[in-house]
């Protein structure tokens, strides 16, 4: 096991101390440095003989000195002068070295051990992952990583050039931007030559802001702004972003962003409305409206002519240019993922149509037992899927819970193991498959995929 102890620790002030933090610092050859409160040593340089067994505990002698090092060829002073080729397998010792080198062998970061841990037991060579055998291996690595390097330095040059020239072609104000209906106008067209219909999904969402102010050009920017050229005095704490992301391709562009405190039903389906209108006169055909589950977008989507009552389900309304159209609404997968959980551990049972009774507490009895044994029955289930609250916003604790794993488990405690505390428990596991499959269908659009995420 490798520990790593503190170099400042390891001394006293003394005559004899000194000498020693001398020859540490000769051994370890790193160049123009000196140890800090930070640095660390690791333990598997020291000799077998630099501890002291001590009622099961290993200290470091005080008079240990680091001996245990083995440092790469290619560091060597004078390569330039062997005669005689390398071998890739030959490894060369501290003591044919004549220069302070630097070497990863101190390590900025770690547990300061006082001088006591566990006795090293593991070869250098194969720990130490700054170990090699021959200077062509890190030479070839060397090159690999230069040339990752400059491409992603292309790429972010270029990136970063595009982007500031289209902002400081076209104006990015709150309301609807022009430039972006300009450029979906231009697509289609090529689209039609091509013989093929643009077919695209509406979304729009509330992103969090942190109320502030910034002057940019002539102009003050953090204050209540919907794009109609008044701007109220107060600031802005969220910003409303509507996106169309392509169906039968693989693009997605944002065409209006408004800055606003709060937006009522009506406010909001007068945005879905007009952004359909421009969206239809530059030759998009949008079919589907995604929002995620707040009362205000539930409400919104009434106003708009449909509804997502359970026992009067009318999941389309008539698109704003086109009444023969419909343009079909979905709820965000993973925000109402998120609010089910939410819902299910609030209530703890949930219940079906004829009375029958869905239990939260399976899950938190097979948290229990897992937690209890060490052991996880093939799923990902722990205290933070149980204890969300501080985490509420993760997707992925949510997935997990509603999980085929965590169902398949629950059953194999109950049918398996026959343990009481998960007895009557399989209409849960049916709700958890069910959810699982849902999600998948919802959440996917690999048509390779397997099972419901293929759908």
């Amino acid at each position: 096991m490798k520990i790593f102890i503190c170099l400042l620790q390891s001394f006293s002030s003394g005559e004899q101390d000194a000498e020693r933090r001398r020859q540490w610092l000769v051994n370890i050859r790193r160049q123009d440095w000196m140890p800090n409160q930070s640095s660390r040593l690791c333990s598997q340089h020291f000799a077998d003989d630099a501890f002291i067994t001590d009622e099961g505990n290993c200290r470091l002698k005080s008079t240990a000195i680091p001996t245990v090092f083995s440092f790469p060829g290619y560091l060597e002073k004078n390569p330039a002068r062997r005669t005689t080729k390398v071998s890739s397998d030959a490894e060369v010792s501290a003591s044919s070295l004549s220069l302070p080198l630097l070497t990863p062998a101190v390590r900025e970061e770690g547990y300061c051990g006082q001088g006591s841990f566990a006795h090293p037991s593991v070869n250098i060579s194969d720990e130490h992952s700054y170990h090699l055998n021959s200077p062509n291996t890190l030479k070839r690595k060397n090159d690999t990583m230069i040339g990752i390097v400059e491409k992603y330095q292309k790429r972010m040059k270029l990136e970063n050039q595009t982007i500031r020239q289209w902002y400081s072609s076209i104006s990015a104000d709150p309301g609807f931007t022009v430039a972006s209906f300009t450029a979906l106008k231009a697509h289609v067209e090529t689209n039609k030559a091509q013989g093929r219909d643009t077919v695209c999904a509406l979304t729009l969402d509330e992103m969090h802001l942190h109320a502030m102010t910034e002057y940019a050009g002539d102009q003050l920017h953090g204050y209540v702004d919907i794009g109609s050229g008044e701007i109220e005095n107060n600031m802005a704490k969220e910003a409303l972003v509507v996106m169309v992301v392509a169906i039968n391709e693989s693009w997605k562009v944002p065409i209006a962003y408004f800055l606003i405190n709060s937006m009522d039903a009506t406010d909001k389906a007068n945005v879905v409305r007009e952004s359909l209108s421009r969206l239809y006169e530059v030759g998009i055909k949008v079919v589907s409206l995604t929002f995620d589950g707040l009362k205000t977008n539930i409400a919104m989507a009434r106003k708009l002519g449909a509804n997502i009552n359970i026992k009067d389900t009318k999941p389309y309304f008539p698109h704003a240019e086109d009444q023969s159209q419909q343009v079909h609404v979905l709820l965000d997968a993973c925000h109402m993922l998120k609010l089910l959980r939410i819902a299910f551990a609030s209530l703890q049972v949930l219940y079906t149509e004829d009375g029958q009774k869905i239990e939260y507490k399976y899950i938190e009895a097979l948290n229990t037992i897992q937690e209890k044994e060490g052991l996880r029955l093939g799923n990902k289930l722990k205290m933070a899927h149980i204890q969300w609250r501080k985490q509420k916003m993760k997707v992925n604790l949510a997935a997990q819970l509603f999980s085929s794993s965590v169902a398949d488990a629950i059953e194999f405690c109950d049918k398996g193991l026959k343990l009481k505390d998960f007895s009557g428990s399989a209409l849960t596991v049916h709700f958890l498959h069910s959810v699982d499959a849902a999600f998948d269908v919802l959440h996917s659009r690999n048509p390779l995929g397997k099972g419901f995420k293929a759908l």
